[in-house]
Parts: structure tokens; sequence; C-alpha cells
């Protein structure tokens, strides 16, 4: 078995960002549409205890039609009342690749999708990466929930979430990971950040309607 490079890394810059960004407006905003993001029925995922088994196609509905946000080998669209914020969340962590948020926040939480990137040793695989979640997180993240691998843009990722509390220094929010790793150990984090008040049927479209239009690229 490989020892696993936690992603921890990864996942500590994203609950630095999710909260320091919060007071960010937009910034890198680009290509933007005119169509809000819409998806439809959200896709199902159940909590289970067992490990993932190898996903098929994921079908998360009709992608975002918002800002274009572009990373390293990877392109995603947003809902159209959010933005770019790559600039704003490259200063609060050098580590985050690109990020983006809601235009508005009237609650004093900025929404937010943030991508990082972290290491294993080549060769680790989905399951050695997913068996070592709970360990890296169980200080932080209160109620995970490990949930069904999911592929996105044909890639295998496994997928979890719960609450970020207090004991991270900051107020509740919810946070939603995807996580996938390539042949040479390269881990890509992807993390949604919601407050505790958005309905979590919001919160899945959202989510949805960013991942059905995420495309890798060389």
């Amino acid at each position: 078995m490989h020892t696993i490079k936690r992603p921890a890394a990864a996942l500590a810059a994203v609950l630095l960002a999710a909260v320091a960004l919060t007071g960010c407006g937009g910034d890198d905003g680009k290509d933007k549409a005119s169509d809000d993001s819409s998806s439809s029925a959200p896709a199902s995922e159940d909590p289970t205890d067992e490990p993932s088994e190898e996903p098929t196609t994921t079908d998360f509905g009709a992608p975002a039609k918002g800002d274009r946000v572009k990373g390293a080998g990877y392109t995603y669209r947003v809902p159209a009342s959010w933005t770019g914020i790559t600039k704003k969340a490259a200063q609060v962590d050098r580590t985050i690749d690109s990020a983006a948020g809601e235009k508005q926040f009237p609650d004093g939480f900025q929404d937010t999708v943030i991508v990082s990137f972290d290491k294993a040793e080549a060769g680790t695989g989905l399951d050695e990466l997913e068996a070592s979640v709970p360990d890296q997180v169980k200080k932080i993240v209160k109620k995970l929930e490990i949930l069904p691998a999911v592929t996105i843009d044909e890639v295998a990722a496994i997928h979890y979430r719960g609450t970020v509390g207090k004991a991270a220094g900051t107020s509740a929010y919810v946070l939603d990971q995807y996580v996938a790793i390539d042949e040479a150990g390269k881990i890509t984090v992807i993390s949604f950040s919601f407050s505790p008040g958005l309905a979590k049927p919001a919160q899945q479209k959202l989510v949805n309607s960013v991942l059905a239009s995420w495309k890798w690229s060389a």
C-alpha cells in the first residue's frame, strides 16, 4: 500500500480561504453569459459507509452558464450570480489554483468553489485516497458523510461533505468536496463552501451545475 501524502494541506487552504474570502468582491470573471445556471434533477447521492464502487458516468444536469474560470489543466463555469475571485483567493493562500463565489451575499457568508492541488505517491489509487479522508478531516469536519464516487468529465472522483464549525476558528459552514487523483499522484481538490442557511437541495443544484460544466484539458 502506498503512503498517502494527505490532502490535508489543500484542505487547510480551503478552510482558511472560505472564511477569508467572505468579504471579497469579484475580481476576474471571464466570458459572462446572460443566462443563470439551472440544473435538472440533482444527482442522487445517498450517504454510505461502504467503499466507493467504480463510478459510472454521472449526469449532473444542465451546466452553469455564468463566468468561465480557467485553471491549470481544467475549466469550469459558475452560476450567473457568481464571479471569479481567483486573484483574491491567491492572496489568501498561494496553493489555491482558482476560485469563484457569490457576487452578493447578504447573509454575510460568501458561498464559494475553490480548486487546489496536492500530491501523493505515483500509483496511489482512489480507494486509498478515500480511506485516508476520515483521519485527515475528523478534527475539522463534523458529521462527515462519505458519498458515492462520481465522474467529472470522465474522471473518477471521491465525494464527501460535512460541517466545518468553530473548531476551525470560524462560524459553521458546509464543506462539499470532490477529490480526483491521476497516475502520477497529482490530487485535484474541488471544494464548495456554503452558508448553513442555504438549503441542501439548493447547494446541490449549484454544485451540479458547476461540475456539469467541468472540462479537463492538457
